[in-house]
C-alpha cells in the first residue's frame, strides 16, 4: 500500500517529464510505466473495513494473473466487530477454496468467483459462490478437501470455528455445477 501511495505522488512529476521528452519510445514506456501504476491503484478493494479490502486487494491481484474472474460487492463496515486475524482467516479460507476449485477447468470462461457481504433482516450475509466442475463430497455437511497431502482440509473447520465463534451459522450448496457457501452472523 506503501509504494502505491508513493507512486501515485509521483505520478504529477512522471506526467510534467513526459511533456519534455524527445526521445518516443522513452515516453511511450513512461506512459506504459504510469499505466500499470494507475491498474494497480484501481484494483484497491475500498470496502469499510482495512482488513476486508487488504486481502480483497492481494485476491484480487492474484485472480487477474491466474485468469479467474473474481467480482465483489463488500460492505466491510458490518464487520467491524470483528478481530482482523479471523476476517482473514475466514475469507481467505473461503477465497482460497473457491480459487483452488476454478483452477480445475481448463475453460477460462468458467473460472468465476463472486463475493457479497451484505445485511438482510438483521444478519450479516456472507455468499461466496465459484463454478465447481464436480459435485463435492461431503462430510457432516461439509466439503471434504480433495488435497492429497497431509495436514490439508483445516479451511472449512477454520472457516465454521470462526462462524460459530461469532454465533452465527454456515451452508453449502451445490447445483448446475455452482458451489455456494453461505455465512449468517447476528448483527451487534
Amino acid at each position: 500500500m506503501e509504494l502505491i501511495n508513493i507512486k501515485c505522488h509521483d505520478l504529477k512529476h512522471q506526467i510534467a517529464a513526459l511533456g519534455s521528452m524527445k526521445d518516443e519510445s522513452e515516453r511511450k514506456s513512461s506512459i506504459d510505466e504510469l499505466g500499470q501504476a494507475i491498474m494497480i491503484y484501481d484494483s484497491i478493494a475500498k470496502t469499510g473495513n482495512d482488513a476486508l479490502g487488504c486481502l480483497l486487494t492481494e485476491k484480487g491481484m492474484y485472480s487477474q494473473s491466474k485468469n479467474i474472474n473474481f467480482t465483489y460487492m463488500a460492505d466491510g463496515k458490518l464487520l467491524s466487530d470483528m478481530k482482523y486475524g479471523d476476517i482473514y482467516s475466514l475469507f481467505g479460507n473461503a477465497i482460497d477454496n473457491a480459487f483452488e476449485s476454478v483452477l480445475k477447468t481448463q475453460d477460462v470462461s468458467r473460472r468465476v468467483v463472486g463475493l457479497k457481504v451484505f445485511e438482510r433482516g438483521g444478519q450479516k450475509c456472507i455468499h461466496i459462490e465459484n463454478w465447481c466442475e464436480n459435485p463435492p463430497v461431503m462430510s457432516n455437511g461439509l466439503p471434504v478437501t480433495s488435497k492429497k497431502d497431509d495436514g490439508h482440509g483445516f479451511g472449512m473447520k477454520s472457516i465454521l470455528y470462526i462462524v460459530k465463534k461469532y454465533g452465527g451459522n454456515l451452508t453449502v450448496s451445490y447445483a448446475n455445477n455452482m458451489f455456494a457457501l453461505d455465512i449468517l452472523l447476528p448483527v451487534k
